[in-house]
């Protein structure tokens, strides 16, 4: 066996209750401590703890199943920068502190600490189950007896702890947020059972509807929880709130169905989340919401997909087939798929139908992508029933009736003797309007089309009327291009006129007199054109400019509300243009996403009303768009941090007021492992995502469809609340990462340097505020929470997790004189009062100031969580 190593930690194994149950620990407040900071050994390393605890809270934690690399009674261990969490059947411990691999006079000058907790009134021994076995696994080489060492030792998302109280199971998991819980309740159990203890911290409050426990490497908070039932296919929320008494921790709940289960969860946006596949690979690509069920496409490899009975078709024809599957949201479980089929043909391997666009208009899904099948199944009276070159577009209606084979109530190919791939459709008066690309060669045009020349690679714009009618169904088709390569991504249809984005290398690509930009910028830019499908040649393209920087840009997605055009996608280049006030004004590294608003005026450079970068220093590309009541909602595959690898999906709600960094108003992240975006709908500021993963821990909700990962990776389908304003920065994917080589810098550079966020009614910020003196002069920092009544506002500033607001003047809290490479934290938080007006914004200046020289190079590192009430 490897022992314990701390000496903390063996204390409180020995010591510990009948049984501990666990619940959320996020680290709040690092801790650059006076004992540390008097040791060389343990200030030398102080910066890099406090980077490393700030960044617990977007690692994603696994449980190690124990294998002999710990003392026996432990049966589960998760392991983060500067703490372990030992999970066993009598009870749970956080060793917090000082890193293990310090010398043992190091070790013993910085405070650690072991929190307990210990549930009053549980079960004895309760069962811990692993949940959701990672790919991953770990192993041990320690020392030179090859007995003593672990390999293959398996790792899981999530530990149940089974029947902790009676009735009642609670779920440690890990993810972007930290350490989290839940509580499940099963119908007829009794919550008020539920009470724990936290021995071995300080002192223990309650601060704002989170409960804060102090220790000696600072504050630990369990945040307010969120609770909730399923009713009538509703997640309905029930009213709950910690209570503390004699040191005892419980809930107190507000009325609820006590003949339905009920869930104690931490703070979340996410109201469903599932997986959606079989035993092969899906990719999400598409989704849309129609009387709130959720329809989604894509294609799937799997034999075994989820169909439904009486759906169009259930048997996979070859490589891959195009799914539509309707989902209702209830966190029904198997309940909530309500129809599934599958469409595709005997096309060569691989990925021989795939679909890429969809939408929903009286009922009836309509349906876009590729595919090489001859016998991809059309209608008797489609515009095109053969297969014209090696690949051809496709569209396709299908109604979810579950009638079989008339389900099918439109399908045609669309392309010529080359290839072509259809990426997005709309649908307006029961005409379906679709873009994509083509090779050119014998693809359908209609009479008076804008362009009828193929230059080998260009975008089209295609407007049907699936009415049977045979070539008659082709209303509209023309090319969009230049003399390099066009694509056409997205789509979108107002007043009958189709506004296009995508990417062109074209140094000619046509564009409109009084356009924003009409002169190719880079090896390849975004465009944005209005067509009008009128058959009036040249006329017919309303407005086109381009959009980009000195390299590369790509347009994925495109939305129009009222007389402005909202576009989004990637680009490489630092000089892509911003506008005043924007969220983001600066180029992150590795390719951003970015968020465009254009009115097609014809007024050159005030066509371009907003413009913002949206990313970090890791690679990230907008996928998707919608506007609802004039907020942009952004879907985006974003890069996570280095240590980590791999990808994410962000959503953004941002208002383009230009507000500066205010404009941000909700962002929110899923998957840690390989998650890639695919589409976006919003209605009534919640969003339906769906897109890729081959994470095995995705965050999913009770309930779900699908809650394991069906084969390499599933497409899923998400639901979230956007409708407040809620952020989380950096969070590893929205910040300034100008230095990526410096881990989460928003600021790095000369001069007087400003971080400021939102402080709106009913909210409170936590700033974490590093100075670090880059010179090679001592420097001082002065941290200043300036503005507004302070009737309205509650300012607490804090150092080593000690309130030090009595100790600040009027003019901010000022750091001792930094050494050259010396770090100190802040923290500063905000309170808004009832007082404080609505929306009104609440700037802390964060100001560096030389000790010895006019000009100075120091960097400020600023986090900044907010929590709406």
């Amino acid at each position: 066996m490897l022992p314990l190593t701390r000496p903390a930690a063996r204390a409180a194994l020995a010591t510990l209750a009948l049984t501990t149950a666990v619940t959320a620990l996020t680290v709040t407040q690092p801790r650059p401590d006076a004992a540390a900071a008097a040791s060389p050994v343990a200030g030398t390393s102080a910066a890099a703890e406090n980077r490393a605890r700030r960044a617990f809270a977007t690692m994603p934690l696994s449980f190690e199943a124990n294998r002999g690399q710990v003392d026996a009674e432990v049966d589960y261990l998760a392991r983060g920068d500067g703490f372990t969490l030992f999970l066993t059947q009598q009870g749970a411990v956080f060793d917090l502190g000082a890193p293990e691999s310090r010398s043992g006079a190091a070790e013993r000058s910085a405070p650690a600490a072991a929190v307990v907790l210990d549930p009053v009134g549980a079960r004895s021994r309760p069962h811990l189950e692993g949940r959701r076995q990672q790919r991953a696994t770990s192993s041990y080489f320690l020392g030179d007896d090859p007995g003593q060492w672990r390999r293959g030792v398996p790792t899981f998302g999530r530990v149940r702890y089974r029947d902790l109280y009676p009735g009642i199971d609670m779920v440690f998991r890990g993810n972007r947020s930290g350490a989290e819980y839940d509580f499940v309740v099963a119908p007829g159990s009794d919550p008020a059972r539920i009470g724990y203890r936290l021995r071995g911290a300080d002192a223990l409050r309650l601060d704002d509807g989170d409960l804060v426990a102090t220790t000696a490497v600072g504050d630990f908070v369990h945040h307010a929880p969120i609770t909730y039932q399923v009713v009538d296919g509703q997640r309905r929320a029930v009213e709950s709130r910690f209570r503390l008494v004699d040191g005892v921790v419980g809930f107190d709940l507000g009325s609820y169905d006590q003949t339905l289960p009920l869930v104690i969860d931490p703070e979340t946006d996410v109201d469903y989340a599932t997986y959606l596949g079989g035993s092969g690979r899906e990719n999400g690509a598409a989704i849309a919401v129609d009387g709130g069920d959720v329809y989604v496409t894509g294609y799937t490899e799997s034999p075994d997909f989820p169909t439904t009975a009486g759906a169009y078709d259930t048997t996979r024809s070859a490589a891959s087939d195009v799914f539509l599957t309707r989902i209702s949201p209830d966190g029904a479980g198997s309940a909530d798929l309500v129809y599934s089929a599958l469409l595709g043909g005997d096309g060569p391997a691989p990925l021989d139908d795939v679909g890429l666009g969809l939408t929903v208009a009286g009922g009836d899904a309509y349906l876009t992508g590729s595919t090489a099948s001859a016998d991809f199944p059309t209608t008797a009276g489609a515009f095109d029933t053969s297969l014209g070159g090696d690949r051809d577009a496709f569209l396709v209606r299908i109604s979810p009736d579950a009638a079989g084979a008339a389900d099918l109530g439109y399908s045609t190919f669309l392309g010529g003797s080359g290839s072509e791939t259809a990426s997005a459709i709309a649908v307006q008066g029961g005409d379906a309007y679709l873009t994509g690309s083509t090779s050119g060669a014998g693809f359908p045009l209609t009479p008076g089309a804008y362009d009828t020349t193929a230059t080998g690679g260009d975008a089209f714009v295609t407007r049907i009327s699936p009415d049977g009618g045979g070539a008659a169904d082709l209303v509209y088709s023309t090319f969009l291009g230049g003399g390099g390569q066009d694509t056409g991504r997205s789509i979108a249809v107002a007043a009958g006129d189709a506004y296009v984005t995508g990417e062109t290398t074209s140094t000619n690509f046509p564009t409109t007199a009084g356009a924003y930009d009409r002169t190719a910028n880079g090896l390849d830019d975004a465009f944005v054109a209005r067509v009008s499908p009128d058959g009036a040649g040249p006329a017919d393209l309303v407005y086109a400019t381009l959009l980009g920087g000195g390299r590369n840009e790509t347009g994925r997605g495109i939305a129009v509300d009222g007389s402005d055009v909202y576009v989004t996608g990637r680009t490489s280049s630092t000089g892509f243009p911003t506008t005043d006030g924007a969220q983001d004004p600066s180029y992150n590294g590795d390719g951003d996403a970015y968020l465009a608003r254009i009115s097609p005026d014809g007024a050159g450079q005030a066509d371009l009303t907003y413009a913002t970068f949206l990313g970090g220093g890791l690679g990230d590309e907008g996928q998707g768009i919608a506007v609802d009541a004039g907020d942009a909602y952004v879907l985006a595959t974003a890069g996570i941090d280095y240590k980590y690898g791999g990808s994410s999906v962000l959503v953004a709600r941002i208002s383009p007021d230009g507000g500066g960094a205010s404009d941000l108003l909700h962002t929110s992240s899923l998957g840690i492992e390989d998650t890639r975006a695919g589409g976006i709908a919003v209605t009534g500021g919640t969003a339906y995502v769906t897109g890729t993963t081959y994470d095995e821990f995705f965050d999913l909700t009770p309930g779900a469809y699908d809650t394991v990962l069906g084969g390499a990776s599933d497409a899923f389908v998400s639901v979230i609340d956007l409708s407040t304003d809620e952020w989380v920065w950096p969070d590893g994917l929205i910040r300034r990462a100008n230095r990526p080589d410096r881990g989460d810098d928003l600021y790095y550079g000369q001069g007087d340097q400003t971080v400021s966020a939102p402080v709106r009614r009913g909210d409170r910020r936590v700033f974490w505020i590093t100075a670090q003196n880059d010179d090679n002069a001592p420097d001082s920092l002065t941290i200043t929470a300036a503005g507004g009544a302070a009737a309205r506002w509650v300012i607490r500033y804090y150092r080593a997790g000690v309130d030090i607001t009595d100790q600040v003047s009027a003019d901010g809290y000022q750091t001792q004189n930094l050494a050259p490479g010396e770090q100190e934290l802040i923290k500063l938080t905000i309170k808004a009062r009832a007082t404080a007006r609505l929306n009104r914004v609440k700037r802390v200046p964060v100001v560096l100031r030389s000790t010895s020289a006019p000009a100075f190079y120091d960097r400020v590192e600023a986090a900044v969580t907010a929590k709406r009430r």
